[in-house]
């Protein structure tokens, strides 16, 4: 009895801790942001590729070919950087990045090692506290040559201080989506040099699939320099 009575209590206790971690609240701006001055111009072009309420699909077909790439890929060691550019999301949304070497796909997102990078992705005066401008470093050291970078946006993922990780979830390996959906699109920006990501929050098949809800550029240095250490063979140019 006393031992039925010992595991008990310990069972609450454990689970009583995975729950308070789970609830934790987290920092509305992330540790180690770098704010940046913004070059309007450049952002502006940005975000003028992918027009309001204009399905993306029909605009730039090629960015939805299965003969894109549609990931970051690294030919070389090399650092990985991320900037906010703009937001248009109804929701507060959460986004992350993760990894894994190439040709070792993960078959479901439990595979996957999640870090966030915004816990709230959206713009000062919008419901959030981001600048335009604003960049993380993704990890803190280089990433190995071979290493494919993926990206997951969690829908209504921010509340209260709190990170809702059970929300759903698209992601840029579109085989763990809902339907295998493809809910981004990834090119590189000709005059700049720099990678763009954009997300569509709502299902592709119900939303507006205007693709700018939330944009981001994703570079190899911190600097502003183009590109050159992701595939770059396959990918789009607008």
């Amino acid at each position: 009895m006393r031992k039925i009575l010992l595991y008990s209590i310990v069972a609450v206790i454990f689970v009583g801790a995975c729950a308070k971690e789970k609830e934790t609240p987290v920092e509305e701006i992330p540790e180690g942001i770098i704010r940046t001055d913004t070059s309007p111009i450049y952002y502006t072009r940005i975000v003028n590729l992918l027009p309001s309420s204009q399905d993306a699909s029909t605009i730039y077909p090629i960015l939805f070919s299965d003969t894109v790439q549609k990931k970051i890929v690294l030919t070389a060691e090399s650092e990985v950087f991320i900037t906010f550019v703009s937001e248009r999301a109804l929701y507060k949304n959460t986004v992350g990045w993760y990894s894994y070497p190439l040709g070792q796909e993960p078959k479901s997102a439990k595979d996957l090692n999640i870090h966030v990078l915004f816990p709230n992705v959206s713009e000062k005066g919008e419901g959030g506290e981001l600048l335009q401008g604003d960049k993380l470093q993704l990890g803190d050291t280089k990433f190995p040559k071979g290493t494919v970078i993926g990206f997951f946006l969690i829908i209504k993922g921010w509340k209260d201080g709190y990170i809702n990780y059970s929300a759903e979830t698209y992601y840029t390996d579109t085989q763990l989506n809902a339907n295998s959906n493809q809910q981004h699109v990834l090119f590189k920006e000709k005059n700049g040099g720099r990678i763009v990501l954009g997300y569509e929050d709502m299902p592709f098949s119900v939303g507006d699939s205007d693709f700018n809800d939330i944009l981001f550029t994703i570079a190899d240095n911190k600097d502003g320099l183009e590109t050159i250490y992701f595939d770059l063979k396959s990918m789009p140019k607008l």
